[in-house]
Order: C-alpha cells, then sequence, then structure tokens
C-alpha cells in the first residue's frame, strides 16, 4: 500500500498522499513539530536563504558557462577582423576618396535633414548604390590595376559589403529615421492646427 504523509496542526491532521508530489512531502517534513512560531520563522528564513543562494549559484555558471562559449566564438571574428585591416592599404588614394564621399555624403543628409524631399531622393540613391554594388565589384575587380596597388574586389564582395554596401545602409537607416520623425512631426503640428481651428470655429458659433 502506498505510504501516506501527515503533518500535525493543532489537534488536526492533515494527510497528503504520495499523488500529491514528493517535493510538497519532502518541503512538509522539513518543519518541525513545534507550535512555537519564532522557531517557524527562523526556519522558513533559513530555506529562504538556501534557495536565494542555490539560485545566485545557478545563475552565475550559467552566466559564465554563456561568456565563455562568446568569448570562444568572438576569437575568430576578431582575428580575421585584424587580419583583413591590416591586409588594406589605408594609404590608397581611391580609398581614401572613398572614405570622403562616404563623410560627405552623411553631411549631405544631416545639413538637409529638414528637407523631406531632399532626403527621400538621397534615400533612393544609396538604395539604388547597394543594388548596383555586386555590379560594380565584378567591374572594379576586371579594372583594379588601373587604380589599386592589390586586388580587394575578391568574387565574394567582403570588401564591396564592408566599404560600399555597409556605409550606404547605414546612411540609408539615418535617412528613413529622420524621414519617420519629421512625419511625425508633421502629423502633430496638422492635428493641433486642426483642434485650434475647430475651438475658434466653436467659439465663433457660439458668439
Amino acid at each position: 500500500m502506498p505510504r501516506r504523509h501527515s503533518l500535525a496542526e493543532g489537534n488536526h491532521e492533515i494527510d497528503i498522499s504520495p499523488g500529491f508530489g514528493g517535493r510538497a512531502v519532502e518541503a512538509l517534513n522539513r518543519f518541525p513539530a513545534t507550535e512555537d512560531p519564532d522557531a517557524l520563522a527562523a526556519m522558513s528564513i533559513e530555506e529562504l536563504k538556501s534557495a536565494i543562494e542555490e539560485h545566485f549559484n545557478l545563475t552565475s555558471d550559467l552566466v559564465q558557462k554563456i561568456s565563455s562559449e562568446f568569448r570562444t566564438n568572438l576569437r575568430p571574428a576578431y582575428d580575421n577582423f585584424l587580419a583583413f585591416f591590416h591586409s588594406i592599404d589605408w594609404k590608397e588614394p581611391w580609398l581614401l576618396g572613398l572614405l570622403t564621399f562616404h563623410v560627405v555624403l552623411l553631411l549631405v543628409a544631416i545639413i538637409s535633414r529638414k528637407n523631406t524631399n531632399f532626403q527621400m531622393c538621397l534615400f533612393l540613391l544609396t538604395l539604388a548604390g547597394v543594388y548596383l554594388a555586386e555590379r560594380l565589384n565584378s567591374f572594379l575587380g576586371g579594372n583594379w590595376k588601373s587604380f589599386s596597388s592589390q586586388n580587394y574586389f575578391d568574387p565574394s564582395g567582403v570588401f564591396m559589403s564592408v566599404f560600399w554596401s555597409g556605409p550606404l545602409l547605414a546612411l540609408a537607416m539615418i535617412v528613413l529615421i529622420n524621414t519617420l520623425f519629421s512625419l511625425c512631426y508633421l502629423t502633430v503640428k496638422w492635428k493641433r492646427a486642426e483642434l485650434t481651428h475647430r475651438a475658434r470655429a466653436a467659439r465663433i458659433k457660439q458668439a
């Protein structure tokens, strides 16, 4: 026959069958056979401290494991980035011109941030540049000797993605966010004007 457990509470007994769960039975059996509230409170505090410490240890182990895996996976990526960075001749005139082009384009986007029409044209131009990146990479890969000391334009397009498509996409995101903010501002301004017009019309009607 299955065993039954009981918990004394005053003059009553509470029977708990095994189906209630082993953890509940173990938790109930931890309480001492006493009615002293101070003893019960002290034991509850000790159990709470023990549970908190156990949870903290589990969390700490999980964080350490995730950090270790992240560092292990990040190291090869960091080494590849350093190798890519040092393989580039940063004194190439055309490369300096490309970086200057991106800086000028960013300044133009900032200066024209209040001109919504120009911003949308700039947004479309940046997307067109990203769309033509593959063809541009193929063209420059076949003619790199005329302007560069080495061929950066590999078939996978890593260089073009980093120095052409990446900055253009970042600029497109900036322009898009600025345009959304401008539209929100215009919507609020139009709504305020509408409410002001309604209030004025109501005052005229009452007069």
